[in-house]
């Protein structure tokens, strides 16, 4: 089986990586490197910044559709 990436899927991932570069707030990277933990307010904003470039979505339970 092989497990490399295909060129398609390593365009992506830098594709990915230099957005989030580009739009992760300084002050939650900080606190991600450091494993320190997010505060209610970090995750907001962050879900809103996702949930601007159409990148957040919420799970339910399967029998709900």
């Amino acid at each position: 089986m092989d497990l490399a990436f295909t060129p398609e899927e390593l365009k992506f991932r830098d594709e990915i990586r230099a957005w989030v570069k580009e739009h992760l707030p300084q002050d939650i990277a900080s606190k991600v490197h450091k494993a320190q933990r997010l505060t209610r307010d970090d995750m907001q904003r962050w879900a809103r910044i996702l949930g601007k470039q159409g990148w957040l979505g919420y799970g339910w339970p399967k029998q709900f559709g």
